[in-house]
């Protein structure tokens, strides 16, 4: 093996045991904690990730002292994905297809880019008449400041008047 080989590798083992540390009760310091179903994890962890965890960590709120999350407006599954991109980095993308809104909302809220991203990428990838003015309605509210990604539907809805208009999504 070469040097960078090598240095491929031990990248590679990096990202695997940080990867491994995911849910792992024993090692973890905080829990974040949906709809009663609890997903243990590392502050350092979710401080490298997420500038929210981070600020919230810094500041000694009353969560980082209790060393509990409550996450009130998603779904266990929703998180349980959060928290995999948090650990790896990766986009699943099956998961992705069922609940993008669910991760742009959480990708956003907790200021994971590239997780936003993909949510994006995939609501657009789903767009249809049938969805379009839901689809403009939630990047309204979850990447209001994106123009490129509203324009995007709104070109679409244009094109494709009469199918948007005479969709239930319209009513």
């Amino acid at each position: 093996k070469n040097l960078v080989d090598g240095r491929n590798t031990r990248k590679a083992d990096l990202s695997n045991n940080i990867k491994n540390l995911a849910g792992r009760k024993e090692t973890s310091d905080f829990v974040v904690i949906c709809k009663g179903e609890r997903f243990p994890c590392h502050k350092a962890i979710l401080s490298a990730r997420s500038s929210v965890f981070s600020n919230m960590f810094l500041a000694n709120m009353l969560e980082a002292a209790t060393g509990k999350w409550e996450v009130m407006d998603s779904t266990p599954e929703a998180v349980q994905h959060m928290m995999d991109f948090i650990y790896s980095g990766e986009i699943d993308y099956v998961s992705m297809k069922k609940r993008p809104v669910a991760m742009l909302h959480l990708a956003n809220f907790y200021d994971l880019p590239d997780l936003a991203a993909a949510a994006k990428e995939t609501m657009l990838w789903q767009l249809l008449p049938e969805n379009a003015v839901s689809t403009l309605v939630n990047f309204e509210r979850y990447a209001a400041t994106d123009e490129e990604v509203k324009k995007e539907v709104l070109g679409f809805i244009k094109r494709n008047a009469k199918a948007v208009v005479d969709s239930k999504d319209w009513d």
